[in-house]
């Protein structure tokens, strides 16, 4: 997934990005979707309000982000040190990276990566402008510690403001990022182009025109730490009547 995410760039932020995961795996581990949530997992996936709407034609899972619930400015006063971000960012991506582990398995091929829809309606500015080591550390996460990771990133419903940052921006965005992050325009300009993307009705989410009510990343993540905690509680069971057979 490392070769892969940085083919093409200098071998010196290739080895970069090993170090990145190495302490991503010294300090939390992708087996972190495993623990109990906390407090602040739970805060942090409830105001990030990422969703699951299905798979693409492909099998990629789809996720929504709605640019508008992600208010930095209350994001700053719960997480002053921005480092504190990482654990309850990375639990959801966690749990998305089971969920293409489960995929795989059933289909029978890898599912490495999966589909992220911006929508941008009610985008603040404003708040980025005021807030932006809080936007970059948000970024950072999946970018340092999941590489590879994202097949697609579809933009809908950008403000003016935001195409023209975004028309400056992309041109000092390497290609291998600029090549999947996909500028669909309003909602309604995206209607048909969806199709083209390999996401049905089925798995649109309704306010974009589709049939997908979503799940919740935070309902998911704390279903599966629930399993985990069920399975080690069973575990246990099972060790402890064997002992007492024995004894």
């Amino acid at each position: 997934e490392l070769v892969r995410a940085y083919k093409g760039l200098p071998r010196t932020e290739l080895e970069e990005g090993a170090q990145f995961l190495l302490k991503f795996n010294k300090e939390f581990g992708y087996k972190l979707v495993d623990k109990a949530l906390t407090e602040e997992d739970k805060w942090f996936q409830d105001g990030f309000g990422e969703t699951l709407h299905g798979t693409d034609k492909w099998g990629h899972p789809i996720s929504l982000i709605k640019m508008s619930k992600l208010d930095l400015f209350k994001l700053s006063e719960k997480f002053p040190d921005t480092s504190k971000l990482t654990a309850p960012m990375a639990r959801g991506l966690c749990a998305l990276r089971r969920i293409k582990l489960g995929i795989s398995a059933k289909a029978g091929y890898g599912v490495r990566k999966h589909v992220v829809i911006a929508d941008l309606s009610g985008l603040s500015m404003y708040s980025f402008a005021r807030k932006q080591k809080y936007a970059k550390a948000l970024a950072m996460v999946p970018y340092q510690f999941f590489p590879d990771h994202v097949f697609k990133i579809l933009l809908v419903n950008p403000s003016a403001v935001f195409n023209m940052i975004w028309a400056v921006a992309k041109l000092w965005v390497d290609e291998v990022t600029l090549k999947f992050v996909i500028n669909l325009g309003t909602a309604e300009r995206a209607l048909p182009l969806w199709a083209k993307h390999g996401i049905s009705l089925d798995c649109l989410p309704k306010h974009l025109g589709g049939r997908s009510e979503g799940v919740p990343i935070l309902d998911i993540s704390r279903q599966l730490a629930e399993y985990t905690a069920r399975e080690e509680n069973l575990k246990t069971s099972a060790s402890e009547s064997k002992k007492s057979r024995s004894e």
